[in-house]
């Protein structure tokens, strides 16, 4: 098995933990929500910082393969290349934009933080 597959099915396990861990932490506790049970609770770094990080960065790893090249190993310690800032900056984004979706979707059913 070559590195550039292994690098791909390294992304689509993250993918494939990613879309479950999104659906246990994020949308689980808004279905709780919509049917009203009197308090919900979530956890904030799994839903907010968990997810957007495996689906980012699985999403780079199985498009891009042995490409995907978000640290430089000739340093001691790697140190994060463009595409690791990049890939970083991307899951905050996605990290940001779902925080305030979900909080907007709390806020809409009544549920103050």
């Amino acid at each position: 098995m070559t590195q550039d597959l292994k690098i791909r099915l390294g992304g689509l396990l993250c993918l494939a933990l990613g879309l479950p861990a999104g659906w246990f932490f994020i949308l689980r506790p808004l279905q709780q929500a919509r049917a009203g049970a009197p308090r919900v609770a979530m956890n904030l770094k799994a839903a907010f910082v968990l997810v957007p990080m495996l689906l980012v960065f699985g999403l780079a790893f199985a498009a891009g393969g042995e490409k995907a090249r978000y640290r430089d190993v000739t340093q001691h310690p790697p140190k994060p290349t463009a595409l690791g800032w990049v890939l970083v900056g991307v899951s905050l984004l996605l990290a940001g934009a779902c925080f305030w979706w979900v909080q907007s979707q709390l806020d809409a059913l009544g549920y103050r933080s």
